[in-house]
């Protein structure tokens, strides 16, 4: 059963992730990017990585493609990039804190659907459907089922994410084994038509992070503690009594987020890949 951190980054309403990713660093994805190699571990680094991300995707459809369906779109860069290409977009999110990001189409033709993949209903279907990161927040029969409906014959599955190299407890948070995964799509009638391996272009964000990790967040929360503890232990009870609940969240975001960023444990468990299937025509 897959991990939901996102139960925790929550926090009385407020996406920590999305408000630290788009607020504080003023990213506008929240992928990991796509990175050239031998370039420098900065936060503008980061960021043109990201739109060169969205750029491999885009050279990742293929011709004939004009319809696609976004599934868990988050704020909304990819739709954007693939509207403002000629393609009719359809996009979903069942996160709140998102929705705003379509609001009034932001100058692009985008309809949006605040809502589960697994519970989208539509007569329409598609050329095409998309997941970037998102095919680990849903049981692959499930998203597979949901294809089948919504694709059209000839159409193609794209998805750009992280896999779990075999069955392990490490990584739980990150549902899909590639081979099972691949299996099941098989099973569903999808042809693995395209398999290529990004990680080593998606590792320098986990770097950026785990840097930005042990040379400001750990040292800041040390200093945090020590500061309460020796000047103001009422203050740190008081914060305990009060924001007891929400420390013990961020507590499992640091313990998420530690094991995470750490880019040697991820090449040695995970596979960052992009696969695209094509539906058999008699589907």
């Amino acid at each position: 059963m897959k991990r939901d951190i996102t139960k925790y980054i929550e926090l009385d309403n407020l996406d920590l992730e999305l408000f630290i990713c788009s607020d504080i660093l003023k990213l506008n994805s929240l992928h990991y990017g796509y990175w050239e190699s031998d370039q420098e571990l900065s936060l503008d680094n980061v960021r043109k990585a990201q739109t060169r991300y969205t750029s491999e995707l885009l050279n990742a459809i293929p011709a004939g493609v004009a319809s696609v369906l976004d599934v868990g779109c988050g704020i909304g860069d990819n739709a954007r990039a693939l509207a403002a290409s000629g393609y009719n977009v359809t996009a979903l999110s069942p996160d709140k804190n998102h929705a705003k990001y379509f609001e009034n189409g932001n100058g692009h033709a985008i309809t949006f659907h605040n809502q589960r993949f697994e519970e989208f209903q539509a007569d329409q279907k598609f050329d095409l459907i998309l997941m970037s990161e998102s095919q680990n927040y849903f049981e692959a029969k499930i998203a597979f089922r949901q294809c089948l409906q919504f694709l059209n014959p000839g159409g193609h599955l794209l998805i750009c994410g992280m896999f779990r190299k075999e069955e392990t407890s490490v990584f739980k948070h990150v549902r899909n084994v590639e081979d099972d995964f691949i299996g099941e799509a098989v099973s569903h009638g999808l042809q693995l038509t395209s398999h290529t391996d990004i990680t080593d272009h998606v590792l320098p964000t986990l770097k950026f992070a785990n840097q930005a990790h042990r040379n400001y967040l750990e040292p800041s929360l040390a200093l945090l503690k020590y500061y309460f503890r020796q000047t103001s232990p009422l203050k740190l009870r008081l914060l305990k009594l009060v924001w007891g609940k929400q420390l013990k969240n961020f507590q499992k975001i640091y313990q998420y987020y530690d094991e995470f960023f750490d880019p040697i444990l991820f090449k040695k468990h995970v596979r960052y890949l992009t696969l695209l299937f094509t539906l058999n025509e008699r589907e």
